[in-house]
């Protein structure tokens, strides 16, 4: 049977993205000049800082599970493709399923007319920033919070749904603090923790997540961007 073996890293690691949110609200909340520029640049920069501390920190668990992960790279690579759709189908079906019974506000796009007056340099953080985040949430979520905590069977599995709980809540600005609409995001996380506890190598859930975001954050942020570009 595994046990727990968190150290005082872990629990570095683990305020990361809280972190990230308070400053962000910080400087929201103190409206400062072209608050939206400077949130847009602090996030990425604290982003690449929480990748490189977390890099640092889980260093020989990444190189030793990317030695394992590198080998049949085409197939790892097909392994991502299928897990985004599977994703993508699994936020289709949970949304359906609760529009039966909740009404579920749409994913805030607010900044996403103010693209057009952004100069490329910010358009590329927009662009990049789901890439890191989706890096950040799985060494967070997924080996500090799920899968470092396993040990016996219900503490596998407290963990298994409060990991996801707590990927689905850092989501809320995305939904304008609605808790309830989260919950597909919730569902998505107990899907990269199966991936984690049946594959035990990150970069499994890395891949799929990085493979997702790409797709549905990178490519439309630079896809929307040029679109407004020839408009004007």
């Amino acid at each position: 049977m595994s046990t727990i073996n968190w150290t005082k890293l872990d629990f570095v690691a683990v305020i990361l993205i809280p972190v990230q949110l308070f400053v962000t609200w910080v400087l929201v909340f103190m409206q400062v000049p072209h608050v939206h520029n400077i949130v847009l640049i602090v996030i990425f920069t604290l982003g690449l800082l929480s990748v490189c501390i977390l890099s640092k920190i889980y260093g020989t668990q990444l190189k030793n599970d990317w030695a394992e992960y590198r080998k049949k790279i085409w197939l790892k690579i097909l392994f991502s493709i299928v897990g985004a759709g599977c994703i993508i189908a699994i936020l289709s079906v949970v949304r359906l399923l609760m529009s039966h019974f909740i009404p579920i506000a749409p994913s805030s796009a607010a900044g996403e007319n103010e693209m057009i007056m952004m100069p490329f340099a910010l358009v590329l953080i927009v662009a990049v920033m789901p890439l890191i985040n989706a890096f950040q949430e799985e060494i967070i979520f997924r080996h500090v919070l799920f899968y470092k905590l396993r040990g016996a069977k219900y503490i596998t599995v407290i963990f298994f749904f409060v990991s996801a709980f707590l990927f689905g809540a850092v989501h809320l600005n995305n939904f304008d603090g609605n808790i309830i609409a989260t919950i597909p995001y919730m569902a998505i996380a107990m899907f990269f923790n199966l991936i984690y506890l049946f594959t035990k190598n990150i970069w499994y859930s890395v891949g799929v997540h990085l493979t997702f975001n790409f797709v549905m954050g990178f490519l439309p942020t630079l896809f929307v961007h040029l679109m407004q570009s020839l408009v004007v």
